[in-house]
């Protein structure tokens, strides 16, 4: 089974590919298996049927929409069918980031990266936010800016936007260092901590994750200065 991993955070950009891919591969909607519900047990339903209709000449699809939002037992099981995979299959994943899929999974499939929305802080929104975290001495500035951050993008949506926004930021300062509103105010270590941290929010945020417990972590498990 070939298997194609499309990330960027530009959703439709990655949603276009995954449409180019089955148009190349001529394949019917009847025979597009899509995961939705990311529960291991629902993920091993769809590829008991994508084995099942396998014996069909036509080609078939199992679509992932989020890889990130599988856990690791249902990424192990999507694994076990990339390597005795059925006939006339293909596998679309769909992501965001590279993270939080499977090493062995990234080296099964042929990587598309999408070009990512163009991403710019403002002086004001970094004040606002990343000052106080950044120079805080204790919990209290750090609880502060969370309540600020919960109460600005109370919408689940929003505040999925706006941490996707975060990363690309943090990831264009970690690479590209051309950022200077906090140049020398952090170093790599700390940069790389927010990212990851970042990251986590998101997926806890994805799976439905209080959003102010998730919010009150990403900011309390950063170091104090």
């Amino acid at each position: 089974m070939h298997s194609f991993i499309i990330l960027g955070t530009d959703r439709d950009k990655v949603e276009n590919s995954a449409r180019e891919i089955i148009s190349r591969y001529k394949i019917k909607k009847y025979n597009l298996i899509t995961v939705d519900d990311t529960s291991i047990k629902s993920v091993r339903e769809k590829i008991i049927k994508l084995i099942n209709n396998s014996q069909k000449q036509e080609f078939q699809a199992l679509v992932i929409n989020e890889i990130g939002k599988l856990r690791e037992d249902a990424q192990q099981t999507l694994l076990k069918t990339l390597e005795e995979p059925p006939v006339n299959t293909i596998c679309i994943i769909m992501g965001t980031y590279s993270d939080f899929i499977l090493p062995t999974i990234l080296s099964r499939s042929q990587i598309i990266p999408v070009n990512n929305k163009q991403v710019e802080i403002d002086v004001k929104e970094f004040s606002n936010y990343w000052q106080p975290i950044i120079t805080a001495t204790g919990l209290s500035e750090k609880l502060i800016a969370a309540t600020r951050i919960s109460q600005d993008y109370s919408n689940k949506n929003l505040l999925l936007d706006w941490l996707d926004r975060q990363i690309l930021f943090f990831r264009s300062v970690m690479y590209k260092r051309t950022t200077g509103s906090i140049k020398g105010k952090m170093n790599a270590l700390e940069i790389g901590l927010i990212i990851k941290n970042l990251l986590n929010a998101k997926r806890y945020i994805s799976g439905n994750v209080n959003t102010k417990l998730v919010i009150d972590n990403l900011l309390l498990s950063l170091p104090s200065k």
